[in-house]
C-alpha cells in the first residue's frame, strides 16, 4: 500500500519512521510514530491516480480498484502467465474488442503467433514474455488513453524458468503394503505429487475424492514423524481412527496422543510420533506447541486458516498454525474448498507452504490478483489474474481433482429451489440488520417449510434436514417428533463424542430423519444413507453449502441425491442472498477450478409428486474377507485394545497383523478359521469385565493373549476426605497467581527446588522439576494465565484437578464412560438430551418410562428428572470404595457413572452396612448400646431423599404436638395418646 505513497511522503522526518498503512474503524490510513497523526488514504489516493493519469507517475503494476476513486476504468493490458499450458494469456480490459485486435496489429511479426480463446483473451507463446511486456509499453499511447500493462510476479517468472524434472517415486518402497493396496490411482498420483512438492502441499480435491488418505500416504512415505494433526474437533476421532488403522505397521499405539483437553498436554519427556489436536486446544496450548520441533504439519480443513484483512486481526489458532507450518520441515493442508467467499481467503494458506509466492503481504497480494475497494473501509472482491493464480498454484502447491474426474460411478445430484409465498409477520424489515434479518428470515416461511418436510418424508426413507439458527433446529426437531418419526439431531450443543453413535444410528439404525447444524456438523462426516436433503434456509456462504451437500453425494451414495432450496417468492433478502452465494461459488469456483463455473438450479413453485415413488433400499455393505493367518504354537496371537478409538490390534510374535473395528471384528464371529475363534475369545473374555475394568484395559496399553485374565489393582493409599484440601506446605514457598477472564484469580502455594545457583519450581502434583519460563525465589507471587505452567504433564494435572473438584470428576468420567450406567446399562446421556427435546412433562415421562422404568420405584427422583432434566438429576459420578471405607481424593480407577437409582440404591446400601457395622464392638449391655446410639455420629449424610421425606413428616408431628397440647388441660397430661387414635 505504500506504493501509493510520494517519495517525499513515506517518511516522517518528526518521528524518523516509515508510514505505513492502517486500517481503523473510519477507514484507511497513512500512519507513523507520531502520535495523532494520519494520512488519509483517499487523499493520497487521489493523488496518486492523477498523478498516474497525468504521466507524472509510472507504475510498473496497475492494480484494479474501484470506488468514487478507481482505476478500474483505465485502459489496463493483463499479461498472465499459464504455466500449466506453458503459455501467456493476455487480456485488454476497458475496451472493445476491435480496439484490442487494433492493439495487436501494432505488435511486431515477431508477435503474430496469438490465437484467440473463448473467453476473449489472446495466447502467446512462454518464450516471448519479455518482449511482449516491452512492445505493449511501447503502445502506451498519450495521456487520457494510455495503455497500461500488469506483467506477471517475479516470483510467477522464477517458476516459469525454473524446469520441474519429475522424479519417479516408488511407492511400494516408501508405504505399507495395507496402506498401498488401500489407495486408488487418483490418490497415488496425489501422494506423488505431495512429493514432488517436496511435502508442502495444499489437498484441494473436493470433498469424498480422499484427502485424508493421501495425506497419511504422504506422510508415511515421507515418515515425517513426529507429526501434529490440527482438524476441527469433531474429526479429531475420524483421524486417530485413521492413523491407527493405516500406520500401525509403522508406529507403535504409544506414539499416538490425541488432545482433547488441557490434561491431556505432552511433557517434555514425551516424545509421541503422532499428535492429534483440534485448533482451539492448539491454541490453549500454544507454548507447548512452539516448544517442538515438527517434522510435520497436517491441517484439515485448512480453510479455518481464515485470512483478514489485517494480520493483527487473525484468530490466535490461525497465527500459531500458520507459523507451525512455516517453521516445520514438511505441511500438508487439507480442505475441499480451500477458498471460503473469495480468492483473498487463500493468502495464509499458501503463504504458509510457500512464504512469499503470492506476494511479501497480503496487502500486495490482493491488489496484484483481486479488485479491491476504498470506499472509505477496505474490500477485497473478485480475482482479476485468475489463469495466472490458478496455475501458479498448481504448478507450486496445489492438488486438486473434482469428483467428476475421479468418482466416475457416483451418481448425480440435483439442487431444486423451491420458492414459497412469505407471511408479512415482521414489520419495517429494511431497517434491520443483516444478522437479525437473516435469523428471522426463516420465520415468515414456518408453515411451508413444515409441509415440505412432511412431504420428503412420504416419499424419501431417510432425510436429511441442514438448518443454520437455533430456533429453527428447534422447531424442526418438535415437528418431526409430531409426526412420531425416529430422528436425531447434532449442533454445537452435541458433545463430540455422542456424535459418532448418532450418525451410525441414522446411516446404520432406525433414525429416519437427521437434524444438522450446517455449521456445527457439516464437515468431516457421512450421511450417505439419504439422498434427500432440505436446507430450510440458505447457508451462510457458498462454502458451507459445498460442505454440507458433499455429505450426502459422496463414494459410499447409491441413488441420485436431490437438494431441496427453500426461498421466499417475493424476498428481497432471500434474492440477494442467493445471488450472492452464486456469484461467490463463480469466483472461488474460478480460481481453484481454472474454469467458470456456476451453481445451477432448478426451480419450482409448488410440491408436485415425483414420477416414481422411492423405496427404501439397503446400502450395500462392504465386507472383510477373512484372513487366514499361520497360528504357530510357538508364536500364538496377542491383542490390544486401544486406548483412543476401541479398535483391536492384532499381533503374531513381532509382526503386526491387521487393526479392527468392532463391526469389523463381529463380521468374523461365525466363521471356524483358528483366527476367527481367537479373536472371538478374546472378544468373549473383554466382554465379561465390568465397564470400570473395560475402561482399566483399554488405559493399560497391555498385549493380551485371547484367554487372559484381568486381576484389578488394589487401592494403596486410603483416604477418608471425599475432595483433597489445600494443606499448608512448609520450606520453600512461592504462589502461583492464576489469571483467566473472565474467571476470579486463584492462588496456588508451590514448592521450589534448587538446580545449580538458582531456584526451579516443583509441579504442584508430583513435586517433580520440570522447565519453564519462570524463576521465582521464596515469597514471590507468578501471574500465569494457563495453569498447565504449574504441572510438569497432562497426567499430573488430571490428577491434581479431579480429586480437588466433583465437576471436574464428572468431566473425566462422562469422556470415558460415554455416560452408560455401570449396573442398569441405560446410556444417560442419550436419556437427557432426549428428555430435554421434550417440550411437555408427559413426554419426558414417556420417554423415562421406555428408556428407564427402574426410575419409578424412586418417585422422588423420578419428579425431579422430569421437571428438570439436566444430567446431574440423571446420573453421577460414584466411588467405588466409599468415602467411608477409605475411598476419598478418588482417582479414575475408583470413579463410575451411575445413575441416579442406581446410586440411591448403592447409598441405601452402603448405610444399611455401616450402620450395622457401628454396633459392633465391645458393647454387651442395653446400657452400652443404648449410650452408644445417643453418641455416635450419624452415618448417612443429608440427601435430597432424606428431605424430601422430612418434609413429608412435618404435618405428622405438627399435628401430634398440637393435640397433645390441646388436650393437656383435660387430665390427659398423664397418658400419651397416638395421633392415629384420633383418625379413627
Amino acid at each position: 500500500m505504500e506504493r501509493f505513497l510520494p517519495d517525499g511522503q513515506k517518511y516522517c522526518m518528526n518521528c524518523n519512521t516509515w508510514r505505513r498503512f492502517r486500517l481503523s474503524r473510519f477507514g484507511c490510513v497513512f500512519a507513523c510514530s507520531c502520535t495523532g497523526v494520519f494520512m488519509d488514504f483517499q487523499k493520497v489516493f487521489r493523488d496518486f491516480v492523477t498523478a498516474v493519469a497525468l504521466g507524472e507517475r509510472i507504475v510498473e503494476f496497475l492494480p484494479v480498484i474501484s470506488g468514487r476513486v478507481a482505476t478500474d476504468h483505465m485502459k489496463v493490458a493483463q499479461v498472465e502467465l499459464d504455466l500449466i499450458n506453458k503459455c501467456i494469456h493476455l487480456q485488454i480490459m476497458n475496451t472493445t474488442p476491435e480496439d484490442a485486435l487494433h492493439i495487436l496489429k501494432g505488435l511486431p511479426l515477431s508477435l503474430e503467433q496469438w490465437t484467440k480463446t473463448r473467453e476473449g483473451s489472446f495466447r502467446f507463446p512462454i518464450d516471448v514474455l519479455d518482449m511482449l511486456v516491452h512492445e505493449l509499453r511501447m503502445l502506451s499511447g498519450t495521456k487520457g488513453n494510455r495503455l497500461y500493462v500488469n506483467d506477471p510476479s517475479s516470483r510467477c517468472r522464477e517458476v516459469a524458468l525454473a524446469s520441474r524434472v519429475p522424479n519417479p517415486f516408488h511407492l511400494s518402497e516408501l508405504l505399507p503394503a495395507r496402506l498401498l493396496s488401500a489407495l486408488h490411482q487418483h490418490q497415488i498420483d496425489g501422494i506423488c505429487k505431495a512429493l514432488a512438492f517436496c511435502g508442502r502441499a495444499l489437498f484441494a480435491d473436493e470433498m469424498g475424492v480422499g484427502k485424508t488418505l493421501q495425506a497419511i500416504g504422504t506422510v508415511a512415505a515421507l515418515h515425517a514423524f513426529p507429526t501434529l494433526i490440527v482438524c476441527p474437533a469433531a474429526l479429531r476421532h475420524m483421524w486417530v481412527e485413521e492413523v491407527e488403522r493405516w500406520l500401525a505397521e509403522l508406529i507403535e499405539l504409544e506414539d499416538i496422543h490425541v488432545i482433547t483437553s488441557s490434561s491431556q498436554f505432552l511433557s517434555v519427556n514425551d516424545a509421541p510420533k503422532v499428535v492429534i489436536t483440534s485448533y482451539h486446544m492448539a491454541s490453549i496450548l500454544a507454548t507447548q506447541m512452539k516448544s517442538r520441533e515438527w517434522c510435520c504439519v497436517v491441517v484439515d480443513e485448512s480453510h479455518t486458516l481464515h485470512t483478514t484483512l489485517d494480520a493483527s486481526s487473525d484468530a490466535h489458532y490461525t497465527s500459531l498454525v500458520c507459523d507451525l507450518g512455516k517453521r516445520s520441515k514438511y505441511c500438508l493442508l487439507l480442505s475441499g474448498t480451500p477458498s471460503l467467499a473469495s480468492p483473498f481467503d487463500l493468502f495464509n494458506q499458501i503463504d504458509t507452504l510457500s512464504d512469499g509466492l503470492l506476494g511479501e503481504t497480503r496487502y500486495e497480494f490482493a491488489l496484484r490478483y483481486c479488485r479491491t475497494e476504498f470506499s472509505p473501509h477496505f474490500k477485497v472482491c473478485e480475482c482479476v489474474r485468475n489463469v495466472e493464480l490458478h496455475s501458479l498454484l498448481v504448478a507450486t502447491c496445489m492438488i486438486r481433482r473434482l469428483k467428476s474426474e475421479t468418482l466416475i460411478d457416483l451418481p448425480s445430484k440435483q439442487r431444486i429451489l423451491f420458492r414459497v409465498p412469505e407471511k408479512p409477520i415482521h414489520g419495517q424489515r429494511k431497517e434491520m440488520y443483516f444478522q437479525k434479518e437473516y435469523a428471522l428470515s426463516w420465520e415468515s416461511k414456518r408453515d411451508e417449510i413444515m409441509e415440505l418436510v412432511d412431504f420428503l418424508l412420504k416419499k424419501y426413507p431417510k432425510v436429511v434436514l441442514f438448518a443454520h439458527h437455533i430456533k429453527l433446529l428447534d422447531c424442526l426437531m418438535v415437528h418431526v417428533g409430531k409426526l412420531k418419526v425416529s430422528w436425531i439431531r447434532i449442533d454445537g450443543n452435541t458433545p463430540i463424542y455422542s456424535r459418532a453413535a448418532s450418525l451410525s444410528r441414522f446411516n446404520q439404525g432406525d433414525a429416519r430423519v437427521a437434524i444438522i447444524g450446517i455449521t456445527a456438523c457439516a464437515v468431516g462426516i457421512q450421511l450417505t444413507a439419504a439422498s434427500c436433503a432440505l436446507f430450510a434456509e440458505l447457508p451462510p456462504d457458498a462454502t458451507w453449502m459445498q460442505q454440507a451437500e458433499d455429505r450426502l453425494h459422496r463414494p459410499g451414495q447409491e441413488k441420485h441425491v436431490v437438494f431441496f432450496y427453500i426461498v421466499g417468492a417475493n424476498s428481497f433478502f432471500d434474492s440477494e442472498r442467493f445471488a450472492r452465494l452464486c456469484r461467490s461459488f463463480h469466483s472461488v469456483r474460478r480460481t481453484t477450478d481454472g474454469v467458470p463455473s456456476s451453481l445451477t438450479a432448478s426451480y419450482a413453485s409448488h410440491i408436485e409428486p415425483f414420477g416414481a415413488d422411492i423405496t427404501d433400499t439397503n446400502l450395500s455393505v462392504v465386507k472383510i474377507a477373512s484372513t487366514s493367518f499361520n497360528l504357530a504354537a510357538s508364536t500364538p496371537l496377542v491383542f490390544r485394545i486401544s486406548s483412543n478409538t476401541g479398535r483391536i490390534h492384532v499381533k503374531q510374535g513381532g509382526n503386526y497383523l491387521l487393526s479392527l473395528s468392532l463391526d469389523e471384528a463381529q463380521q468374523h464371529w461365525l466363521l471356524t478359521d483358528d483366527f476367527s475363534q481367537e479373536l472371538k475369545k478374546f472378544i468373549l473374555n473383554v466382554e465379561s469385565l465390568s465397564l470400570v475394568e473395560r475402561r482399566q484395559l483399554r488405559l493399560s496399553s497391555v498385549w493380551l493373549p485371547s484367554n487372559f485374565s484381568w486381576r484389578r489393582e488394589k487401592r494403596q493409599r486410603k483416604t477418608f476426605v471425599r475432595y483433597a484440601q489445600d494443606r499448608p506446605v512448609l520450606g520453600r514457598v512461592f504462589f502461583w497467581k492464576v489469571q483467566r477472564h473472565p474467571y476470579p484469580s486463584h492462588p496456588y502455594a508451590a514448592q521450589l527446588g534448587i538446580s545449580g545457583n538458582g531456584y526451579v519450581p516443583l509441579c504442584l502434583e508430583c513435586e517433580g522439576i520440570f522447565p519453564t519460563l519462570f524463576s521465582p525465589s521464596p515469597g514471590d507471587v507468578v501471574c500465569i494465565e494457563k495453569d498447565t505452567d504449574m504441572f510438569c504433564s497432562g497426567r499430573c494435572r488430571a490428577a491434581f484437578y479431579i480429586k480437588r473438584s466433583g465437576s471436574v470428576a464428572r468431566r473425566s468420567l462422562r469422556e470415558a464412560d460415554k455416560g452408560i450406567c455401570f449396573h442398569c446399562q441405560v446410556d444417560c446421556e442419550m436419556l437427557c438430551s432426549l428428555l430435554g427435546a421434550a417440550t411437555t412433562w408427559k413426554e419426558r415421562e414417556a420417554i423415562l418410562d421406555r428408556m428407564h422404568p427402574q426410575m419409578r420405584q424412586h418417585p422422588a427422583l423420578f419428579r425431579r428428572i422430569v421437571e428438570n432434566p439436566v444430567a446431574g438429576n440423571i446420573w453421577n459420578a460414584d466411588h467405588i470404595l466409599p468415602v467411608s471405607q477409605g475411598g476419598g481424593e478418588a482417582t479414575m480407577d475408583n470413579l463410575q457413572t451411575l445413575c441416579v437409582a442406581c446410586h440411591a440404591e448403592k447409598t441405601m446400601c452402603e448405610s444399611k452396612i455401616r450402620h450395622k457395622d457401628a454396633f459392633k464392638g465391645s458393647y454387651r449391655t442395653t446400657v452400652d448400646l443404648y449410650r452408644h446410639r445417643l453418641t455416635v455420629k450419624g452415618p448417612r449424610r443429608v440427601t435430597a431423599e432424606r428431605l424430601l421425606f422430612l418434609k413429608e413428616q412435618v404435618l405428622y408431628f405438627a399435628l401430634h404436638l398440637f393435640f397433645c397440647v390441646c388436650l393437656f388441660p383435660l387430665g390427659f397430661h398423664r397418658t400419651t395418646i397416638p395421633f392415629f387414635f384420633f383418625l379413627t
